[in-house]
Parts: structure tokens; sequence; C-alpha cells
């Protein structure tokens, strides 16, 4: 699911209109409390149980580590909760390291939207103001130019 939402968001859009529209959805359904929330929560969650998978494999590789200095060889079972352990710790990494990504294109993805819409009015302001320039002074090459009695 979050692949999805990434992939959407790096999409290149051909107008601004197409990105004004992502941009929209993505507000409405951030602006919702309850999807604040529940996004909230799952990373608290993914990044409490990353932390925990990381600190079960520290102590797990220490452990394995000690025997095998002893001469003890790890069980079966010492190595599957490592390595179930570790499968865990990439797992909520990714989800969290792809909330944080979703989170950022979002960001810039606004950004983006905002400054193109904003550079559209500039070139609509300097086309009104040299427009305007023109039908005010049509015969005069410059607007200082105009021959005026010197006192």
């Amino acid at each position: 699911f979050e692949i999805a939402i990434i992939l959407l968001l790096l999409l290149p859009f051909g107008s601004n209109k197409v990105r004004g529209f992502i941009v929209q959805m993505c507000s409405k359904v951030a602006s919702i409390s309850y999807a604040k929330h529940a996004g909230a929560i799952v990373g608290a969650l993914a990044f409490i149980v990353w932390l925990d998978a990381m600190r079960t494999i520290s102590r797990l590789g220490d452990h394995i580590q000690s025997d095998h200095a002893h001469g003890h060889d790890p069980t079966c079972q010492e190595r599957l909760r490592l390595l179930r352990n570790q499968r865990n710790a990439y797992i909520t990494g990714f989800i969290f390291f792809g909330m944080i990504v979703i989170w950022r294109l979002y960001v810039l993805l606004v950004y983006l939207h905002e400054n193109r819409v904003l550079a559209k009015a500039f070139k609509q302001h300097k086309r009104r103001c040299a427009d305007f320039s023109d039908e005010v002074s049509p015969g005069s090459s410059s607007p200082g130019s105009s021959s005026s009695p010197a006192s």
C-alpha cells in the first residue's frame, strides 16, 4: 500500500491541474482527524517494534557470540529467533522509512504545486503590465522619454 502511494506521488504530471488534484485529495485525507491519529499510531508502533527487534538482535547476537567463544554452538531455536527478529527489524524499518518518504514527497508536491500556481500568476501579471504599458504609451519608446518643458 505504501509503495502505491509513493509511486503516485513520484509520477511526473503533465499539468499542474493534475498535481493540484492529487494535493487536494491528500490534503482532504490528511485533514481527517482519525486518519492523522491512525498514521501517528502506525508510525509509533512501527518504531517501537523496530526498537524492540533491534534490542533483541543485539542481545541475541551478544549471547550467540559469547556461547561460540566458549565452545558452545547456538541452538537452532536461538538462530531462528535471531533470524525472526532481523526480519521484523527490516519490515518495520521499511514501514517507518516509507512513512517518512510519503510525508516528505507530499510536502514537496505541495510546494511544487504552490510555486507553479504563483509562477503562472506572475506570468499573467507581467503580461497584463506589458499590455497596459503598450496601451498607455503606444507611440513612445520608453516611459521617461516624453518631452516636457524645462522651467
